[in-house]
């Protein structure tokens, strides 16, 4: 348990350069290192009980090495995004027999075999369009591509239950993609859940802009958290 008084590096304070040192008896990442809440609390949940959580050193160490993985998560992301926005540029350019005849070159001719090529021009086209928003695009490429095969309505249900998220797992996308679409809309109204019905305009404009909110939020976090990088 966190003793009464004990200092706690907030985010505003990171920012301003007022690092103070934690109080030796902090147990918590919180309080040691900006990290994420949900591997705040799959950690401390992971070594509930063990003495990690009353080491400072060991949390922080493990609180940097999953900020620097989910950084070159990030940069991974991105260059394949970039990657994907080059193959349609270059598909719109070819006429279609010449552009599947250059994709069967695969590796040898484009080091990238013809069905990851379409993967990722599958998620730089849902990225682009604002189907997936970037903000919540999962870390992992091969997770991001599960979401470009959801059917519109399940996308939605996935936002709205925050299954779309950075952080998620594999697993559970694709726990999330094996019920009927039918099946989870039922779900939702057997919880009192409204489902977003894309023929009323004012529910999805009003969807839009809170999708748009959300990624701005987003992404100003994101720069805030490099920030914060580039100080430790």
């Amino acid at each position: 348990m966190v003793a009464k008084g004990t200092r706690i590096l907030t985010l505003e304070s990171k920012l301003a350069g007022a690092l103070r040192e934690p109080d030796r008896q902090s147990t918590t990442l919180r309080e040691l290192e900006i990290a994420d809440p949900e591997f705040a609390n799959a950690f401390e949940t992971h070594f509930s009980g063990s003495t990690v959580l009353a080491d400072p050193e060991k949390i922080r160490a493990a609180t940097v090495l999953f900020n620097s993985i989910r950084r070159g998560a990030v940069k991974q992301l991105d260059a394949i995004i970039e990657m994907g926005r080059a193959l349609i540029r270059a598909e719109s350019i070819f006429t279609k027999t010449e552009w599947n005849h250059l994709l069967e070159g695969g590796p040898k001719l484009l080091g990238l075999p013809k069905n990851t090529a379409s993967m990722y021009r599958a998620v730089a086209r849902d990225i682009d369009s604002g189907r997936l928003p970037r903000a919540l695009c999962p870390e992992s490429f091969s997770t991001a591509y599960v979401f470009t095969t959801f059917e519109d309505q399940r996308l939605i249900l996935a936002k709205s239950r925050g299954i779309l998220r950075p952080t998620v797992t594999r697993r559970e996308v694709e726990e999330f993609k094996r019920p009927p679409l039918e099946f989870l809309l039922n779900e939702n109204t057997r919880a009192g859940i409204h489902t977003i019905d894309s023929n009323d305009d004012s529910l999805v404009a009003k969807l839009a802009r809170l999708r748009e909110r959300e990624a701005t939020l987003l992404k100003q976090l994101q720069r805030v958290r490099s920030e914060i990088s580039a100080l430790q």
